[in-house]
């Protein structure tokens, strides 16, 4: 191991310290290596210092918007159903509701979470760390009334293929039952304490991630313009599924909408409510401060596939067959939501 060179004693033969001979070893001690190790383990104690550097929590918070809705409660408010771009052109949407089930745009409140003092933010450092982590309740995912008044229920949506035409079988339905989800996912306000929503921004725009992720806000919708699964887009989303389907071919074969027909006890569906879970860990690029963090969710997004992956888009169309519109009407609504949040440094 490391050797120090013996100068002299700690302690001279008087019983007076010398300060020259105690600081020379001390000085060898701390260059012979910047960690605790085998080469001076023997020499670190109470009165030597730690040469490893401790983590720091610079910031630990959590937010949650406390709306629990009962079983029976008959309506559930309407702030707590988000819209999609396909009926209503909504690209996304701050999940915003209070304890009430109400909208809100108040700092605090929803899932609006307050980094630091509401002043002055928290100032982060070149690679400091930000672990994130969110569970939001599905209550429920709800049919759409679509252009000629119809409500779009599952035989309307349900076709072998995704398509802009009838179906080949004659049908004039069918919108292409697959994968059609909602998504979740955090954005950053690094502008201002005030905390509007347009001033929150992706993980990425924030030089927080090391890749550029998935932004509904700015995406070009439809089925021509998917966005690729493989690389980092869509990392920081959680997915709300919206349908499922048994394999089969056969009267028998399942298929089903994540909904109810009713806001009560008796009629709550057949999975409701559930939970969605996410989380991600990121590393500051840059000195930056941030100001806090809130939940989006966006509209529609549905499976599309490449010869060689799979692909999501964002709906454009809603599901109207009389009308020739083979989309997605569909809208989810929201209970508990929460986010958590904290901030180290020297990890």
């Amino acid at each position: 191991m490391p050797k120090i060179n013996k100068f002299s004693n700690n302690w001279p033969d008087l019983p007076v310290m010398e300060a020259a001979n105690t600081n020379s070893v001390y000085t060898e001690i701390q260059t012979v290596s910047n960690n605790i190790g085998d080469g001076n383990v023997r020499t670190e104690g109470v009165h030597t210092r730690n040469l490893d550097p401790n983590v720091l929590i610079v910031f630990q918070g959590s937010q949650y918007n406390n709306y629990e809705a009962e079983l029976g409660a008959t309506p559930i408010p309407v702030d707590t159903n988000y819209e999609n771009y396909a009926d209503s052109g909504v690209r996304e949407s701050p999940i915003n509701h209070n304890t009430s089930g109400f909208s809100t745009t108040v700092p605090g409140y929803g899932t609006k979470l307050i980094v630091g003092d509401g002043t002055s933010g928290i100032a982060v450092k070149t690679n400091d760390i930000i672990r994130l982590s969110w569970q939001v309740t599905v209550w429920k995912v709800r049919s759409n009334t679509n252009s000629s008044g119809n409500l779009a229920d599952l035989s309307m949506h349900s076709s072998d293929l995704i398509t802009t035409a009838a179906r080949s079988d004659g049908a004039g339905d069918g919108s292409g039952v697959g994968e059609w989800c909602y998504l979740i996912y955090p954005k950053i306000n690094v502008s201002s304490n005030a905390l509007n929503d347009n001033d929150f921004i992706t993980v990425s725009d924030a030089n927080m991630y090391y890749a550029t992720v998935l932004n509904p806000k700015t995406a070009t919708v439809g089925i021509a313009s998917p966005k690729s699964m493989a690389g980092a887009l869509f990392d920081h989303c959680s997915v709300v599924n919206m349908c499922t389907l048994t394999q089969a071919n056969n009267t028998t074969d399942f298929g089903a909408i994540m909904e109810a027909t009713g806001d009560n006890a008796a009629t709550s569906g057949w999975r409701r409510p559930y939970t969605i879970s996410g989380g991600i860990t990121l590393k500051s690029n840059t000195n930056t401060t941030i100001y806090g963090f809130q939940l989006f969710t966006s509209g529609v997004w549905r499976m599309d596939a490449s010869t060689t992956q799979g692909q999501l888009f964002l709906e454009n169309v809603e599901c109207d067959p009389v009308n020739s519109r083979f989309g997605v009407s569909l809208s989810v609504t929201y209970e508990a939501a929460s986010i958590d949040c904290t901030i180290m440094r020297g990890v």
